[in-house]
């Protein structure tokens, strides 16, 4: 009883002392749209923009507290572990593609007449759209049988970019667009309960971005770009960039470009070839594509000055024992070479690569977590997207 009243006045504090917060200086702004939460449990689906989602979504209903799906990386210490799941009681989700504790828990959560909160996205896009999501979202949400509530944020890739240090101050916007009753849920089938989803989360925050026409506050616009963006599109040469303030350069060619605060690509030469990111990852991803099948039975990728550090999936990252090298990319396998001693990822192994953070490569296989870093911007991921292409296209 004593732990059930501790964590009601924290939750509730907490909820008063976050929400003039995010309202006046994180400017995030709640749309109900004459919808109406169900009076028992329900689970909440959404896009996800940021690391704040969840933190929102419980704002955005101040008498309902929902219980998330969140990365296992949280709970990796003690102190992560005993906020999010003894006090705050968030769904750790599975470790490894054959652990099935996320699920059990959901099914707990379920039984206990809680909220919950999940986006089927898993990860947050690197631009300003969806990443895909799979069927098996729409066969979990048939199985618990619960009112599904469809909320759509939109803006949060504006204010905090996944390739910037610092946030800025722009206007996230939470809508609630939707919520499906249980009759209407056991009239769906799959696939249908499916195309749903995919419509009601469907975002794209630069199209949202130049009708909203919001402007941006912050410094350093187009700092760390080169991040994400690692072609020039002027000279189709790779990790050329680089960024200075709020400008974007290419250091072979000189092709040159300013983010304005309204997050497009501004030249007073009127030689702009992109004036949004959305519209550079496509060319660079035909770019980078293009260069895979053309050096595919040579290095691909190479990257040097890397640090790689690893441990178990169920423990604690310890920083201390980096070693440094170099990486390189072939076909089927990533190759680590400390100089002394070369480390083999073979894709065949492999289950799973991620970006990490802001420019961390991160690979799982055999129940160990490996991640690469560079102490100055680089591309992990363009590396990411090089790793994945090659496991799609292994026949290649």
């Amino acid at each position: 009883m004593f732990k059930k009243i501790f964590r009601f006045l924290f939750i509730l504090i907490v909820k008063l002392v976050l929400y003039p917060y995010t309202f006046f200086f994180q400017n995030v702004r709640f749309k109900y749209n004459k919808n109406k939460l169900p009076k028992g449990n329900f689970v909440l689906i959404g896009n996800h923009q940021s690391n704040w989602d969840g933190v929102w979504a419980n704002l955005m209903f101040p008498f309902r507290f929902i219980h998330f799906i969140v990365n296992d990386e949280l709970f990796r210490n003690k102190f992560g572990r005993v906020l999010l799941g003894s006090i705050l009681q968030q769904i750790k989700r599975g470790v490894s593609i054959n652990d099935i504790s996320g699920v059990r828990k959901l099914i707990e959560v379920k039984k206990e007449g809680k909220n919950i909160g999940i986006y089927p996205e898993g990860d947050i896009a690197y631009w300003n759209t969806n990443l895909s999501i799979t069927t098996a979202i729409a066969k979990l949400l048939k199985g618990l049988k619960l009112p599904i509530v469809f909320v759509r944020i939109e803006g949060a890739r504006i204010r905090s970019p996944r390739w910037a240090n610092m946030p800025y101050r722009a206007r996230p916007t939470y809508s609630l667009n939707r919520v499906m009753d249980i009759d209407e849920l056991g009239q769906l089938d799959v696939e249908s309960l499916y195309e749903i989803i995919k419509k009601e989360i469907a975002y794209d925050d630069n199209k949202w971005q130049i009708e909203n026409k919001v402007k941006v506050i912050g410094f350093n616009r187009a700092e760390n770009l080169e991040r994400g963006l690692y072609v020039c599109p002027n000279c189709k040469s790779f990790e050329t960039l680089h960024s200075k303030k709020h400008t974007l350069g290419c250091e072979k060619c000189g092709y040159t470009v300013e983010h304005n605060r309204l997050f497009q690509f501004v030249s007073n030469k009127n030689d702009v070839i992109y004036d949004n990111v959305n519209d550079w990852e496509v060319f660079q991803t035909q770019e980078l594509y293009s260069s895979i099948d053309s050096n595919i039975e040579k290095v691909i990728l190479e990257a040097k000055n890397i640090w790689m550090t690893h441990t178990s999936e169920r423990l604690p990252f310890s920083y201390k024992k980096k070693v440094k090298g170099n990486i390189y990319l072939y076909k089927n396998r990533l190759i680590f070479d400390d100089l002394n001693q070369k480390f083999e990822f073979r894709f065949s192994e492999t289950y799973q690569e991620a970006l990490n953070f802001k420019q961390t490569l991160e690979m799982r296989l055999k129940g160990e977590v490996y991640r690469f870093e560079k102490k100055v911007p680089w591309s992990a991921y363009m590396w990411v997207r090089a790793i994945r292409y090659l496991k799609e296209n292994d026949d290649i």
